[in-house]
């Protein structure tokens, strides 16, 4: 019923066609942040698959792919008809290889599963993974009737680095292949500006507070009551310290490149959980005003002396390139617990204790903050001379000869 209510909503935009698709020896799994995979895909043939309901612009009606996804929904059973006509549809592509850059989508996992014997299935991942605490803590607290962790299953998985092999493995999460390349986002953005992140840096800024992107319902997101405010907390923190301290800090906006919504949403929670004088501060040390910029972050980052947050994947990256990176997490449940314990993790305290930790940190040169991790490439590696976009495609391209081989002998 829901997939039928979704197809009203969306049928009034979509395109119907007859041409089949053309066959690719490469096929990339859903269209969202497609243009982060821009340097990967350099000088190869794909095939973009189009997987979200609300993204898709054409539905192919040939009879060919109609009479397939009839027959895999019908044969498969456990499957829904959105489902079997992708099937249908990557079945006529005849991929050898199918990328995604969505390694938390359960439409990837569910599909891997039926095909990854006839073809070769990567996942890039695109930020730190903290699905498998929220989906269980959901389960737990009564907002999903499923734990949809267990559904997880990457044949192929170009990860963080070595944190996440044992993450993984410690939570039975089922993948067949781990290949640490580090991120991705980070590798388009050195490849892209032609910089070098290890120099020394021109610090403008003091603190770089990298919002997470929380609204005013994610109260309920989190089933823990009163989260939202502990969240607040530590950015009223920061804020008191920059000011006790004389500390020139910028927040930088996770959904500025995004709707205007969902910008409006996580502004909001700022206006909700800040007083007056905060909240006014809030903006004008912000990034709102910026132009759209989808390496503003990272920008922001090499200027900045520390970089906070409570959980985003800019805290790993700043890590593994010798940055002073801390996770500051006040919640009570431990969804977003920081993985790594030390000088870069604060939880919750009151302000003197947190006051003195900030001053210890800003007491640090990047190199002595470095030497008191356990291991700054444990959450993310990073090779300046091999990036992700090189290491990936260095995969892809030998799966593919691999593949041909295995033509060329039958």
């Amino acid at each position: 019923m829901k997939l039928l209510i979704k197809f009203i909503q969306i049928i009034h935009k979509l395109n119907f066609v007859f041409k089949l698709p053309d066959q690719k020896k490469i096929l990339i799994f859903d269209d969202v942040s497609f243009i982060d995979l821009k340097f990967v895909l350099k000088d190869f043939d794909f095939y973009l698959l189009k997987t979200r309901y609300e993204s898709v612009e054409e539905l192919i009606i040939n009879p060919k792919i109609i009479i397939k996804s009839l027959i895999y929904y019908f044969k498969l059973k456990t499957i829904n008809i959105w489902t079997a006509y992708l099937i249908a549809l990557i079945a006529y592509v005849s991929p050898k290889v199918i990328i995604t850059w969505s390694d938390n989508s359960l439409k990837f996992f569910e599909i891997a599963k039926i095909l990854n014997d006839k073809i070769n299935f990567f996942a890039i991942q695109n930020g730190a993974r903290y699905d498998f605490n929220r989906y269980k803590h959901h389960y737990k607290t009564g907002i999903y009737k499923k734990d949809f962790s267990k559904d997880f299953f990457i044949p192929n998985f170009f990860c963080f680095g070595k944190y996440e092999i044992d993450d993984y493995k410690k939570k039975k999460i089922e993948v067949k292949n781990f290949i640490p390349v580090g991120s991705l986002r980070l590798a388009n953005y050195i490849f892209d500006k032609k910089i070098n992140v290890l120099r020394k840096k021109d610090i403008l800024y003091d603190i770089l507070i990298v919002s997470d992107g929380f609204h005013h319902n994610s109260d309920r997101d989190l089933a823990t009551k009163g989260e939202i405010k502990r969240i607040a907390q530590f950015v009223k923190f920061i804020i008191k310290y920059s000011l006790l301290n004389k500390k020139k800090i910028i927040f930088s906006l996770k959904r500025l490149n995004s709707s205007q919504k969902n910008l409006e949403n996580e502004i909001n929670f700022y206006k909700d959980n800040l007083n007056e004088s905060e909240f006014s501060f809030f903006l004008k040390n912000s990034t709102i005003n910026s132009k759209k910029y989808r390496y503003n972050t990272y920008d922001l980052m090499l200027k900045s002396n520390i970089t906070v947050s409570t959980y985003s994947t800019v805290i790993r990256e700043n890590l593994s390139i010798g940055g002073k990176g801390v996770s500051i997490n006040f919640m009570q449940n431990k969804i977003f617990d920081f993985p790594m314990e030390g000088i870069c993790k604060i939880t919750n305290c009151d302000y003197s204790t947190f006051e003195r930790k900030l001053n210890k940190i800003f007491s640090m040169t990047d190199k002595e903050f470095t030497n008191n991790l356990i291991d700054k490439n444990y959450l993310m590696k990073f090779d300046i001379q091999n990036s992700a976009i090189d290491q990936i495609r260095q995969e892809i391209k030998k799966f593919l000869i691999v593949e041909k081989k295995k033509m060329q002998l039958k």
